[in-house]
């Protein structure tokens, strides 16, 4: 019974030029364990965040834990993305689902990101503009803006799948679609590009800003320094795993074939940004640290930190003495 409904569904055809993606056993598994162990890891990382009580005072907890959402949401849809058996079963309902699920795996994809973008420009804020941070639209409604940035996005993947699609069929690059046209690969890259610009900038600023507080004009406390350069550090590493994937798939879209052999690789490092994060952040901050340990010895939450403010500025509790250390 599994075979014949197996083979029911591997009926349905895969898009011209692609053999990958139902090509054998390994390269499904390779991607699929890549990614579970990224979703294991985010999902730990959080329950750490959750623990650092100083942290959750600040805008930035919640920049820290959007970025860890949307590295298991491009887990899940990298997943998807290399499994022959899903992307026939979305299919075998209706065309519609299959472009709904296509969307959905490119909206996950893309907000890795936009997430990134939104992180940069608030701590650009918080470097640059400290004495204004707090009247900023961004920084007094962080959670409403990375939670709407998912509307925009599934909206353009959605009509890009079903105004520019040629055919029904299976594509690990593309989704469960066939495109000829160029606008699709079009739509892709303008949405790849203005969020880069827009990190580049900021973080270009927000280095130039700190490269000043090095020469001794210093405005704002370590802690703050420390999240501005975890963030250049993980942004690095962002376009590292992610940049050769984003520009094949841009390659793939515009008909350049003869670079697929390169998919397997490419997605596994995009795959590995996810873990990646969360370990630069713990080799970053030590109070992390110690919060792992204490998840794993039972101990209570981290308390033991300075008192900060939204932006992430140590500021003296009301019981502080001169002769105390914060």
């Amino acid at each position: 019974m599994a075979n014949s409904t197996t083979e029911a569904l591997l009926t349905i055809k895969l898009c011209p030029n692609e053999d990958l993606i139902c090509a054998g056993r390994f390269i499904e598994a390779a991607n699929i364990g890549v990614n579970v162990i990224s979703v294991v890891v985010n999902i730990f990382h959080m329950m750490v965040l959750s623990r650092l009580r100083w942290l959750q005072r600040q805008t930035y907890f919640f920049i820290l834990v959007h970025i860890s959402i949307a590295d298991i949401a491009s887990a899940f849809a990298m997943m998807v993305r290399s499994s022959c058996v899903i992307n026939h079963i979305a299919l075998s309902f209706s065309p519609l689902a299959g472009a709904a699920v296509s969307a959905c795996v490119d909206t996950a994809g893309i907000m890795k990101w936009y997430v990134l973008s939104v992180a940069c420009v608030e701590r650009y804020l918080a470097v640059c503009h400290a004495l204004r941070y707090n009247s900023f639209f961004l920084v007094n409604h962080i959670q409403k803006v990375l939670a709407f940035l998912w509307i925009p996005a599934c909206i353009m993947m959605m009509g890009r799948d079903l105004m520019f699609r040629d055919s029904i069929c299976i594509n690990s690059i593309i989704g469960i679609n066939n495109f000829t046209s160029a606008w699709p690969g079009i739509i892709s890259a303008v949405n790849l590009l203005v969020p880069s610009i827009v990190s580049i900038v900021t973080l270009t600023k927000t280095w130039q800003e700190l490269r000043k507080m090095k020469l001794g004009i210093d405005t704002i406390d370590q802690r703050t320094k420390r999240s501005a350069i975890y963030l250049m550090i993980i942004s690095a590493v962002f376009y590292i795993c992610l940049l050769p994937a984003s520009v094949y798939i841009l390659m793939m879209s515009f008909g350049f074939t003869k670079v697929k052999v390169l998919l397997v690789p490419f997605c596994i490092l995009y795959s590995l940004y996810g873990v990646l994060n969360t370990l630069i952040y713990g080799w970053n901050i030590k109070s992390y640290r110690k919060a792992v340990s204490n998840l794993f010895l039972g101990k209570s939450a981290t308390t033991s930190s300075p008192v900060s403010d939204s932006r992430g500025h140590a500021v003296a509790p009301t019981n502080f003495k001169p002769s105390e250390s914060p």
